[in-house]
């Protein structure tokens, strides 16, 4: 790789990490509380939810008098024990897909305060969202797992240390995550997801700095809070792709009078050239 790609690729990691310090300032000059509210119910109702399940698991005994009713009671306790991963550990995309038309509405709104632009509901393209949605997340979840398995596979040869594929399992989402983000500006310009993934990748460092916080905080922050980073990582994207494309020009939006520039965290420049 040469070395001012890297140093390019380095920039845009951090431009992702800064974008939620700016999603954080401007969620607090516009008043954006209420889009907390979704993930907060959500993220600790899924966390009880999969205690819940760990808890039936636990109590699930297998026995039985033959090999049927022993076969029967093993795949019930397998059964509660995938529906508290799925519940705890795989939050991050389940999550994101039930709150998916929440940070869709969430972008318009960051998108309408910078440039004016309006979306007005239309029954069909709120559909095609939700499709669009839950295809990108099942997608990015599946080729995670794939990666992660190869991994596993070349650790066991290797023999890697823990904290080795601690952090990998953690660096193999980055990328995923924060494109997820990413489409979501993408979407409303009409791009399909061919069109998103290439994006994502000639702008792989911006993408790797959204994924890095928002997987993190899943991972270390207790009781499904880490899904309060969610309108943060939103806001910040939306505000950090109006740097690489004028967001004022969408012949697919309706145009109201953008707030001042005075209203909005700082001048954010457009049309910047893609990462190499």
């Amino acid at each position: 790789m040469p070395i001012f790609t890297l140093v390019n690729f380095i920039k845009n990691i951090w431009k992702g990490l800064w974008c939620y310090v700016e999603g954080t300032q401007f969620i607090i000059k516009h008043k954006l509380y209420i889009y907390f509210l979704a993930p907060i119910i959500i993220g600790v109702g899924f966390y009880f939810l999969g205690d819940w399940f760990d808890d039936i698991s636990e109590k699930t005994a297998i026995a039985g008098d033959n090999m049927h009713e022993w076969m029967m009671s093993a795949l019930k306790k397998e059964f509660w024990k995938g529906m508290a991963y799925m519940f705890k550990e795989s939050q991050k995309y389940i999550a994101v897909m039930i709150l998916s038309t929440v940070w869709a509405i969430l972008s318009e709104r960051v998108e309408e305060i910078l440039t004016g632009n309006n979306y007005p509901f239309v029954w069909k393209y709120y559909v095609a969202d939700i499709k669009r949605g839950l295809r990108i997340n099942l997608w990015a979840m599946i080729q995670e797992y794939l990666i992660f398995f190869a991994y596993l596979i070349i650790a066991l040869i290797f023999d890697f240390p823990e904290w080795i594929n601690i952090i990998m399992a953690l660096v193999i989402g980055f990328w995923y995550y924060g494109w997820g983000y990413m489409d979501y500006i993408l979407e409303r310009r009409r791009l399909n997801i061919a069109q998103s993934i290439h994006f994502g990748r000639q702008h792989a460092g911006l993408a790797f700095g959204i994924g890095i916080i928002y997987s993190v905080a899943f991972e270390y922050i207790p009781l499904g809070l880490g899904l309060l980073v969610a309108p943060i990582a939103m806001v910040g994207t939306t505000l950090v792709m109006s740097e690489l494309v004028d967001l004022s020009i969408n012949r697919y939006a309706v145009k109201k009078e953008p707030v001042s520039v005075s209203d909005v965290t700082q001048e954010l420049p457009s049309d910047k050239e893609p990462e190499k």
